[in-house]
């Protein structure tokens, strides 16, 4: 199954790319609490991202490879453990006359086949990728990624 979401900021790409592919800046659009436990502070090819969140009460484990990494204009993690069987996500940063297009893919199966993705996965991931999206927006707004 396939999720796409596209938003556009008014910041250049450089400047959001930073934010996303950092620690810091994940943490802080994250859309639920989170406890990091292993990663670098900013994302380079093959690096492992390490850290648990709290959905619906509970804490779930999520591990995963950036797999492809071009700065300021794309990355793609890979989850290696996680509540997924599969999740690979592809963020990209396109420059756009009022700033960045930011488009998240995320291809994804909880295992459990189609209409469980379709009817749970899918909605959980378009409702936590637009809350991402609304406290990236307030980041922006906040000052906290530069224009």
């Amino acid at each position: 199954m396939q999720l796409t979401l596209e938003t556009t900021f008014p910041v250049e790409p450089d400047a959001l790319f930073a934010v996303c592919a950092s620690r810091e800046g994940f943490v802080g659009h994250f859309p639920f609490p989170v406890r990091w436990h292993a990663g670098p502070s900013s994302w380079r090819d093959d690096d492992v991202i390490d850290f648990s969140f709290r959905m619906f009460g509970l804490w779930s484990r999520y591990v995963a490879r950036i797999t492809h990494f071009v700065p300021g204009k794309t990355f793609t993690d890979e989850m290696q453990t996680g509540i997924y069987r599969r999740c690979r996500h592809t963020h990209r940063f396109e420059a756009h006359p009022d700033g960045t297009r930011l488009v998240d893919i995320v291809d994804f199966t909880l295992g459990y086949g189609a209409a469980i993705d379709r009817t749970i996965g899918l909605p959980l991931l378009r409702r936590t990728f637009r809350d991402r999206h609304a406290l990236l927006r307030r980041l922006l707004d906040r000052g906290a990624i530069p224009c």
